[in-house]
């Protein structure tokens, strides 16, 4: 008996060409080449994408062919990307499982938001496929404020300090210019005219 999915079907696991699915997402954000999705999952997947695009991002998700290898994810996910990676977001999937890169995620986080999804996917392709995306934005959007937080904590935390230092050592160098001038003008009051 071949081999099936988890939805029953026979998995084919056919080849593709990464240079044809590259050359389509240039101009699709869902190129579903395994045939996996029925009109109303390409419908709530494409809902998902543009809620993406609405936050200004750039979001793609590819459906092999049943079973396929994800031999090609990286060079796919160079093709979308096009030089914007950490605004960019493909997820890959192929009736089994998915992959995910981009919005400058750590492929751990991504492998753990998808892992959170996979019940979901397991019943309906398309919804499980849409919760992926948009928990995936919203880890981008947690990575993002955490960042953020943290640079202000850095240079709240060290502004402070740099600028007391500063204002510390301009004292020190002013004080020392002083204390200089005055025994200078003290010696020369204290010292005898040299005369004829």
């Amino acid at each position: 008996m071949a081999p099936t999915d988890v939805d029953g079907h026979a998995a084919t696991a056919r080849r593709f060409d990464p240079g044809d699915v590259a050359g389509r997402l240039e101009t699709e954000t869902l190129v579903d080449i395994g045939d996996l999705l029925d009109a109303r999952g390409r419908a709530v997947v494409l809902t998902a994408l543009e809620r993406a695009r609405a936050r200004r991002l750039r979001a793609y998700v590819v459906c092999l062919p049943l079973g396929a290898p994800f031999d090609d994810v990286d060079a796919l996910f160079a093709a979308a990307a096009a030089g914007r990676p950490a605004e960019t977001l493909l997820v890959v999937f192929n009736g089994r499982g998915w992959r995910g890169r981009g919005l400058g995620l750590p492929i751990a986080r991504i492998k753990r938001e998808l892992t959170e999804a996979t019940p979901v996917f397991r019943v309906d392709r398309g919804r499980g496929l849409a919760l992926a995306i948009d928990r995936l934005l919203a880890a981008r959007s947690t990575e993002v404020r955490d960042a953020t937080e943290n640079i202000g904590e850095d240079a709240g935390g060290t502004l402070p300090l740099v600028l007391g230092v500063s204002l510390g050592v301009a004292s020190l160098v002013g004080s020392m210019a002083w204390l200089m001038a005055r025994r200078r003008r003290r010696a020369r009051e204290e010292s005898p005219p040299q005369g004829s």
